[in-house]
């Protein structure tokens, strides 16, 4: 008892121990703040410096293979020339027009200074730096002994060294020549101006003390930024020890003292794929940690404070570590999204496909045209923006090139067209199987500056040289393949037949006779009834427009819509659908409304609200009972279109959003223009009692309906299960063949009196012919 009183006589040692208590803490929670900071700059470092390392990795290899086509391109024009043919090779590298050749092939890459070819005794044959040739023996040099010894040995990239005639550092890529027996016939020698490296790392390392290394994968340096003079200049003295021990073949981020500066060093690394070459990309730990030391210090500071203090502490290192974030995904942003190399063009392409067939009809060699289109493309351009597009177009490139031989050729031929010419084929089935690699490379969704994007690709395939059949031939046969792929649902290939041709022709005649097909009166709509699932009673129906052909009775609406929509015919047919849709409801009950489905083409090339306006007046059919349906893909230019339909609700019509979910666009849709109804998708309606996925779809939409107050139809309603389920959901309409049928206009006065009498039992009412 005498302590307790003892303990109240004494506050000032209870705040002393309260403040120590408190100010513990502080120190802790500044501590474990300070932990987790650190630990956030490195891995930010780390993160950053991997990006770069794969963006600086693909731009260098890029740049040996562009030195690979170079010598290849060299070594082909060396056969082409005429003094190969009517003497030798060796003789033929020794003429002034295979120096011109050289010296084209060095003034088109800004990193290659020379390019010479010896013969297998270690002769100059002929050099790009100077002619007349000059008198020159390489066969001391150790990497001409080396190619020498070893039949295996292929590729060669040496050491640094001070060109004689530029005074400037550079590496020579040798690579082995041979003949038709594959014996040794020389060598050809690129000269690379390793400056050009360190102007490309230059504009990379964006920080004082951040380097780029270039090293061979035995430890050989050959680049390094900022360079550092004594080590370049001496390059047999330097070695980085195995780069690839680092962190073994596959390449990652390890952290080291370098044996360059001495200093400690954040290090990614990464092993280029074709080349014996290894790339690193480092931070100092100081720099990494350069934020982390002035917020430990501030944290420290602020230990000392007491419970506001601590509290203002933990505060400051959230903000930090946010602002951290942001800086570091910034940074990867950036890294990730770098330019990529360009495609030929339709003028390159052009010219290849001709020398491809005159040397195919020389040669009596196979090969094929492969003309692809991107299926999607206009939506992703349209709904993401033109710079997501843009980036789009070169992933699908990227993509491609790494679908196909070198020997083979892509091009971008059209705006989301594209162009394979696959040499040497010796059976289609080697062309097919290009096409499905390349169709299923192209599914793989896409980051396109944050957001997922997925396309397809449709793939036309024509084989030639065939007779006399010239480049424009093989190209007309490639695109109507592409239009029978693209017709036969997209995401597929097909080899051109003859009777594409047929096809091409009774396309052309189904054209001419759908134009005359509504004077004609050939046209007719059915309709399928909407059952409201709160009432169990009919509400409405959609109409469905039918094509009854005079010779070849109906014709689908899969076959005959496109072809309306492309040829501009959607303009006048619908707006007949519209009128005649109308009149006949004008007959129905009052309670009973007609919906009509707009096409996106119809708010392009006609007026839709003159349209509505004349087929309300004529037939009296009050504007309350007109539905109208629109496809997401209708509101991708949602301005001008928005402006129609809300003049049309303005009438007292109502909007529906069909087949939503299967856009680009669903929920933007939903916030772009007030609708009345949403009509789900069938696809998804029929597979959700079988998937999860349509299921969660489903379910998904109706409550999001729900909390809008926008009214729901379920589409392709077949089963008694899909019926119970939707109703138990709070789904507030559906139709299908379990409900009806689409039928003519004259058996929809019995078909209602039908739905009154049996409400639940329509699956089994008249149905149209």
């Amino acid at each position: 008892m005498t302590s307790f009183h003892q303990m109240r006589r004494r506050p000032a040692r209870w705040i002393v121990l309260l403040g120590c208590f408190v100010a513990g803490s502080a120190t802790l929670g500044a501590g474990f703040v300070s932990v987790i900071l650190y630990n956030k700059d490195i891995s930010s470092a780390e993160n950053t410096l991997r990006n770069l390392s794969l963006v600086l990795a693909e731009q260098t290899e890029r740049a040996f293979q562009s030195i690979d086509l170079s010598q290849q391109t060299a070594l082909q024009a060396l056969d082409g020339l005429e003094e190969a043919w009517s003497h030798d090779l060796k003789t033929a590298a020794r003429t002034y027009s295979f120096y011109q050749v050289l010296v084209n092939q060095v003034e088109q890459l800004p990193h290659v200074e020379a390019l010479t070819l010896v013969d297998d005794k270690g002769r100059l044959l002929n050099s790009s730096r100077s002619w007349p040739i000059p008198e020159m023996d390489v066969s001391d040099r150790p990497y001409f002994k080396a190619f020498r010894d070893n039949p295996d040995l292929q590729l060669m990239i040496g050491e640094p060294a001070v060109s004689r005639v530029s005074g400037t550092l550079t590496v020579l890529v040798v690579r082995r020549m041979t003949g038709p027996s594959r014996e040794f016939t020389g060598l050809i020698i690129s000269a690379i101006a390793l400056d050009y490296f360190q102007t490309l790392y230059r504009e990379i390392a964006l920080l004082p003390e951040r380097a780029v290394t270039l090293a061979r994968s035995d430890g050989a340096l050959l680049v390094r930024y900022p360079e550092i003079q004594s080590a370049l200049t001496d390059a047999h003295s330097v070695r980085l020890n195995s780069p690839r021990a680092f962190v073994g073949r596959a390449g990652g981020v390890t952290r080291s003292i370098s044996v360059l500066d001495g200093k400690d060093r954040i290090i990614a690394v990464q092993n280029l794929k074709r080349y014996p070459l290894v790339l690193l990309v480092s931070d100092t730990v100081e720099t990494a940690l350069s934020t982390w030391y002035y917020q430990a210090a501030l944290l420290a500071a602020i230990a000392a404070l007491m419970d506001v203090a601590v509290a203002m502490a933990c505060l400051l290192g959230v903000r930090q570590i946010r602002a951290t974030a942001k800086r570091a995904e910034a940074e990867s942003f950036l890294a990730r999204h770098d330019t990529l190399t360009g495609l030929p063009n339709r003028i390159l392409f052009n010219e290849e496909i001709e020398r491809t067939v005159r040397e195919a009809k020389q040669s009596d060699r196979t090969f094929a045209v492969l003309l692809l289109d991107l299926d999607g493309f206009k939506e992703v351009n349209d709904t993401l923006g033109h710079q997501a597009g843009d980036e789009l177009l070169r992933n699908v490139g990227a993509r491609l090139r790494a679908c196909i031989r070198k020997s083979d050729l892509i091009a971008r031929i059209g705006g989301d067209e594209f162009a394979v010419v696959q040499r040497d084929v010796e059976h289609p089935d080697e062309t097919s199987a290009l096409a499905r690699r390349l169709i299923e490379t192209m599914r793989a969704p896409y980051r396109l500056y944050g957001d997922l994007a997925s396309i397809g690709i449709s793939v036309g395939i024509a084989f030639g040289p065939d007779g006399d059949q010239d480049a424009d031939q093989l190209m007309r046969r490639a695109d109507l393949a592409l239009y029978s792929a693209k017709r036969e649902g997209r995401g597929t290939f097909r080899l051109y037949e003859p009777k594409m041709d047929e096809e091409r022709l009774a396309r052309r005649a189904l054209e001419r006779d759908l134009a005359r097909a509504v004077e004609a009166g050939e046209l007719e709509l059915f309709y399928q009834p909407i059952f409201d699932l709160r009432t169990d009673l009919v509400v409405g129906f959609e109409g469905l427009l039918r094509w009854r052909h005079a010779r070849h009775g109906l014709v689908s609406p899969h076959e005959f819509i496109p072809i309306a929509e492309e040829t501009g015919l959607i303009g006048p047919i619908g707006e007949w659908v519209i009128q005649q849709a109308c009149h006949q409801a004008a007959n129905w009950p009052a309670s009973i409304k007609v919906a009509v489905n707009l096409s996106p083409v119809q708010f392009k090339t006609g007026d839709v609200m003159a349209a509505v306006t004349h087929a309300l007046a004529s037939s009296g059919l009050p504007a309350e009972r007109l539905e109208l349906e629109v496809t997401e893909s209708t509101l991708l230019d949602a301005g001008a279109v928005g402006d129609i339909l809300q003049q049309v609700k303005t009438l007292g019509a109502t909007i529906a959003l069909d087949d939503f979910g299967t856009g680009y666009a669903s929920m933007s849709s939903l916030r772009s223009f007030p609708f009345d109804k949403i009509k789900i998708d069938q696809s998804f309606v029929q597979e959700m009692n079988s998937s999860s996925g349509s299921a969660a779809i489903v379910y998904a939409t109706l409550d999001l309906a729900r909390r809008l107050g926008i009214a729901t139809t379920a589409e392709g309603v077949e089963t008694e299960e899909q019926l119970g389920v939707l109703r138990a959901a709070g789904c507030t309409t559906a139709q299908g063949y379990l409900i009806g049928k689409p039928m003519q206009a004259e058996h929809i006065p019995s078909f209602l009196v039908q739905s009154e009498v049996h409400p639940l039992r329509l699956q089994s009412s008249v149905e149209g012919t």
